[in-house]
């Protein structure tokens, strides 16, 4: 435990160096860390793909494709991870003289990018892993990668890439400590300043990741199935409606938030081994649950009831008003 600890707090203080000045986050991470990242997963892409340890094999799952990549493309984080960095780059932005219409022109470029890398990020390394075939079956994700990249360029090629490893998640840490620092001292007033906010959710961090990587997410698992329903709601909500329709966005994020807490109770009934085949049974007669999207058609009926509630009544007195 005293190396874990050691390492733990090592890493917490760099990450603390790179977002103790909000500003400089985006700098600091552009200069040092994206550069690693890209060339690293170029290099073990290209030497997976050239160089397969195996055939494909068939799915090993039992659901259908598209239930089985949504429900666990939750545990990339990606919205819930953009919303939380969309802080960050706002303040940026802002410190890079960009307000009103340029500040959006800002955001959405920034978004296209990051979609467009994340994307092919993503669907090239989906490719790495299936080239391992029937080898590795009984590997966690944790131990996964490394595992491929231990048979492809051996102990040395091991070493590289747990440093661009370490750098990986050291951007991520970085850019989520200091989004949520952000977003408490905008909450609070500054009444909790973003220093003091990003000390605490470090030194929590370095706590919850002395569990290791695959109990966190065998843990976290049901709290990302409570998160992503209202998150999702909520982006659609304002890329369809913009920011007019409080009434409707808010209904559906709150029946999406909803049905969230409904999943993430099953999720950890399900861990402490409870019966829940009477929940699941009345679950899955829900329109879409075979897909991952049960929430979808409560949260559409959230929607319309929050437009009849609060949009409608609104427009309404604003015509009596004219």
């Amino acid at each position: 435990m005293i190396p874990a600890l050691i390492f733990a707090v090592v890493y917490y203080l760099i990450t603390y160096w790179f977002l103790f000045k909000l500003e400089e986050v985006l700098p600091k991470i552009g200069k040092f860390l994206v550069p690693v990242l890209v060339v690293t997963i170029v290099a073990v892409v290209a030497k997976s793909l050239l160089s397969p340890l195996s055939e494909w094999m068939p799915k090993m799952y039992p659901e259908g494709g598209f239930a089985y990549g949504f429900i666990n493309g939750y545990q990339t984080m990606d919205l819930p991870a953009a919303l939380i960095y969309g802080v960050i780059i706002i303040a940026d932005l802002k410190a890079n003289k960009m307000e009103g219409r340029k500040l959006s022109m800002g955001l959405l470029t920034v978004g296209a990018i990051g979609f467009g890398v994340l994307a092919v990020s993503h669907f090239l390394q989906m490719l790495v892993g299936a080239s391992t075939g029937y080898l590795f079956q009984d590997v966690t994700y944790a131990k996964l990668y490394a595992t491929i990249i231990l048979q492809l360029w051996g102990v040395v090629g091991g070493t590289v890439f747990n440093i661009a490893l370490f750098l990986a998640a050291l951007t991520s840490a970085v850019g989520l400590a200091a989004g949520t620092a952000a977003y408490f001292e905008e909450a609070s007033n500054k009444k909790w300043s973003y220093r003091n906010v990003a000390i605490v959710t470090l030194a929590i961090s370095a706590l919850i990741s002395s569990f290791g990587l695959t109990t966190i997410i065998k843990l976290t698992a049901p709290i990302l199935s409570l998160v992503y329903p209202p998150c999702i709601a909520l982006v659609l909500g304002y890329v369809i409606l913009g920011n007019r329709n409080y009434g409707t966005i808010g209904g559906a994020t709150i029946v999406a938030f909803a049905w969230g807490v409904l999943d993430c109770l099953i999720g950890y009934l399900d861990i402490a081994s409870v019966n829940t085949a009477g929940i699941k049974a009345l679950y899955n007669l829900m329109p879409g649950a075979a897909y991952g999207l049960a929430w979808l058609i409560p949260t559409a009926i959230g929607a319309a009831v929050g437009y009849y509630l609060y949009d409608k009544k609104k427009v309404l007195a604003l015509g009596t008003a004219a």
